[in-house]
């Protein structure tokens, strides 16, 4: 049943273009026609000995009426277009050596030609069987002759084009079982359960149609009101965060998926402003220096951000004042930390502990969108470091060993994994882009001033590093809805 639920419309489309084959092929087809005579071997009423006789001469006479030269006769006497191989396909005689009764069956696409070879195959057995000396028990005669078929007998266009259906149903079933025994991906979320062993927190439609721009990248404040944004919503209600002011409620969440192409940093976006609409303060950071997805959603340019702040100086990184510098505030309870333009190769863990200190002090909760597991090792850095770990798959995507080694790599750093949301296509939904945009509470001004970094190039405003775009940050970053 989740099999045919998957592949419904392929299961049907399959069968459909198999039964309208089929009909096509059927109604193409010339029609065919079949005629039957009848023969007696012996009479009616003769004695025993001659009933026996009777018994072995008709099924002589039924071995001699499909010879060579029989035929021939046959064919000589209508004028046939066939040869005697052509005709002896379209003959059968067959003998009853119980009631001495011979049945003489053709077929042909002419329902005329039908009746006269029928007839005429068996009066040439009647002649033959005259030949010689003649005796009451070898005598033939006609007992029902054929007559002019006046309805084929071939196969009806719709019973061809059911069966032709059905074979391309079970045909398409085969190839179908066979492509998800051998693809070894996610593909339910039981499956991603089962595969993570922590609880399923929900499911996420993937497939709703919208195309993210740089002025509205998410489709929770594009279509409020669909149910894709009801997922996010009921998925945020799931989230085991904790009531502010608990103590031992989850300050920071890595959203981390195991293999590049899944839409971990998209699904983090939303679900901070799902969050951050809830009430709570939220900070968004891009920890995927390979994807940068959440970047690209909201900083159409280059700037700095999260690599630069962990490049700087012991004490300078600990002040608010270098992370505000970076920081985009899109709404007064979201804001957002991009990836940075240097390269991250690798991430110092005590750096990163201090920065998620700071920023989680002028925060209900920070979240971060983690690189794919299986292309960059600082995941599993920012995965130890956090207080939880949300890990998403995509439904036909994530293959199960990505899964597998990407939970064994959260184990083996002892990150607290609390759940598994799940990311698939369902119904296409149709989402009207808003007429306004949300713009921006506040965009620092990139032009402030910040300390060279030691050992590293130079991290100004004004330097290189910085994008050289005109005006101030507000005029060059719009980030709205």
């Amino acid at each position: 049943m989740h099999l045919a639920k998957r592949w419904f419309w392929t299961l049907l489309l399959a069968a459909g273009v198999a039964g309208l084959a089929g009909y096509l092929t059927a109604t193409l087809l010339p029609a065919t026609y079949q005629a039957q005579a009848r023969l007696l071997v012996g009479g009616v009423a003769p004695d025993i000995n001659a009933v026996r006789v009777a018994e072995s001469l008709a099924l002589t006479y039924a071995e001699l009426a499909t010879t060579d030269p029989q035929l021939q006769r046959v064919i000589d006497r209508l004028a046939l277009d066939m040869t005697t191989s052509e005709l002896e396909e379209s003959v059968s005689v067959v003998a009853n050596g119980t009631t001495r009764i011979i049945t003489v069956q053709a077929t042909h696409t002419d329902p005329e030609v039908t009746a006269d070879i029928a007839n005429t195959v068996a009066d040439e057995m009647i002649l033959y069987s005259r030949r010689g000396l003649v005796r009451p028990e070898s005598q033939l005669e006609t007992i029902e002759p054929a007559e002019t078929p006046t309805a084929s007998t071939g196969t009806s266009p719709s019973l061809i084009a059911f069966l032709a259906g059905a074979a391309g149903l079970i045909a398409a079933g085969i190839i179908v079982a066979s492509l998800e025994y051998f693809n070894h991906t996610v593909k339910t979320r039981q499956d991603l359960a089962d595969l993570t062993g922590t609880p399923l927190l929900g499911a996420v439609n993937i497939g709703h149609g919208y195309a993210p721009t740089p002025i509205q990248p998410l489709v929770v404040e594009a279509g409020p009101e669909t149910k894709t944004a009801f997922g996010y919503r009921t998925l945020g209600n799931r989230m085991p965060l904790g009531e502010p002011g608990d103590e031992d409620r989850v300050r920071t969440l890595l959203v981390v998926g195991s293999q590049s192409g899944e839409g971990s940093g998209e699904f983090a976006a939303n679900l901070a402003a799902i969050l951050s609409r809830a009430g709570r303060s939220i900070t968004l950071i891009d920890a995927d220096e390979v994807d940068k997805q959440v970047t690209r959603m909201f900083v159409p340019e280059g700037r700095v951000g999260l690599s630069e702040l962990l490049a700087l100086h012991e004490q300078e990184q600990t002040t608010a004042e270098a992370i505000d510098r970076v920081r985009i505030i899109r709404v007064p309870a979201l804001s957002i930390i991009p990836v940075g333009m240097n390269e991250q190769a690798v991430v110092r863990e005590e750096r990163a502990e201090r920065l998620l200190g700071i920023v989680r002090a002028s925060s209900e909760l920070v979240i971060l969108s983690g690189a794919s597991l299986d292309r960059s090792a600082t995941a599993l850095t920012w995965a130890r470091l956090v207080d939880a770990v949300v890990i998403v798959a995509r439904a036909d995507v994530t293959r199960v060993e990505h899964l597998q080694s990407g939970v064994d790599s959260l184990g083996l750093v002892e990150a607290t994994l609390v759940g598994a949301v799940l990311l698939e296509r369902q119904r296409r939904e149709k989402i009207r882009r808003p007429r306004e945009s949300i713009q921006p509470a506040t965009v620092n001004d990139l032009n402030a001033p910040v300390h060279p970094v030691a050992g590293s190039s130079t991290w100004s405003g004004r330097g290189a590093a910085a994008p050289s775009t005109p005006g101030s940050a507000s005029e060059r970053h719009t980030v709205g809805d």
